[in-house]
């Protein structure tokens, strides 16, 4: 088993512009295009799972793609999860635009334990209205470059 789990957001969910709103996000390993269960960091679960009981040093970077058409700002919310629940409050992400978020933490697993990455917020596109009264739409709000690495 290797000592370093990567993950990354799909690039196919970049390009459909898929829209996450509390959900798992889903991953894949650089070592395969497939899942298989006895991977830690499973594609069909969509978490981590601790082959071991240790420390495990976890970062989640992120960042909030900005719209060139338009100045309206948005932002999205990454939790890091462990066996389904948020344990801390510093396990929090907050993605703001045209900044890279990041969060490190080290987190104690046991064997079986499992560590996942919750989007609660993340808009896609928003709506302004112009100055004749129109509704304009401004696409492209998502979150992108997604890095989860546990070490």
């Amino acid at each position: 088993v290797p000592s370093d789990h990567f993950g990354k957001r799909s690039e196919t969910d970049v390009a459909t512009g898929l829209v996450f709103h509390d959900e798992t996000l889903t991953f894949w390993t650089p070592e395969s295009d497939k899942s298989t269960s006895q991977e830690p960091l499973n594609l069909e679960t969509k978490m981590f799972t601790a082959p071991s009981s240790r420390k495990y040093l976890v970062t989640l970077t992120a960042m909030l793609n900005t719209p060139t058409q338009t100045e309206m700002r948005t932002y999205a919310q990454l939790f890091l999860r462990k066996n389904g629940k948020v344990t801390s409050l510093d396990d929090y992400l907050l993605v703001e635009n045209e900044e890279v978020a990041d969060l490190r933490s080290e987190v104690q697993l046991n064997v079986g334990d499992t560590l996942s990455v919750y989007v609660g917020h993340q808009v896609d596109r928003k709506y302004q209205y112009d100055s004749s009264g129109n509704l304009d739409l401004y696409e492209g709000f998502f979150l992108e470059d997604i890095k989860f690495c546990i070490f």
